[in-house]
């Protein structure tokens, strides 16, 4: 079982390692005061002691990663505005070679965190 977010990346190709560091990265440039532990299996950041009460998390797959929201309604937004992504369960995908959806995104969690009184 995995104990860290350093064993989560190693299970991760190269594009999902590279995606997922980045988000990282990312965050932690952007709300330091955040940090990410690895809770179902990927990174996440909790916006306070429970998951109810705001989370962003991201996920790697084959082809894609997937940047996981608390707020369906946030997600609901997000397809309307970026229609030719994927949707999952509480969560958009994000095609690795996509760029302007992988820019847009950085963005998007910009506008969440704000949503959420994070930044």
């Amino acid at each position: 079982m995995m104990q860290s977010i350093s064993e989560y990346l190693e299970t991760l190709n190269e594009d999902g390692r590279n995606a997922v560091t980045a988000l990282i990265d990312f965050m932690e440039q952007t709300v330091p005061s955040l940090h990410p532990k690895l809770s179902f299996s990927m990174p996440m950041w909790l916006f306070a002691q429970k998951m109810k009460d705001g989370y962003l998390g991201i996920s790697a797959a084959a082809k894609h990663y997937s940047v996981h929201f608390s707020s369906e309604t946030f997600i609901q937004q997000l397809q309307q505005e970026m229609p030719h992504l994927k949707l999952g369960k509480r969560c958009i995908n994000i095609p690795y070679h996509d760029l302007s959806a992988n820019e847009m995104i950085k963005q998007k969690i910009i506008l969440f965190l704000q949503q959420n009184g994070q930044l």
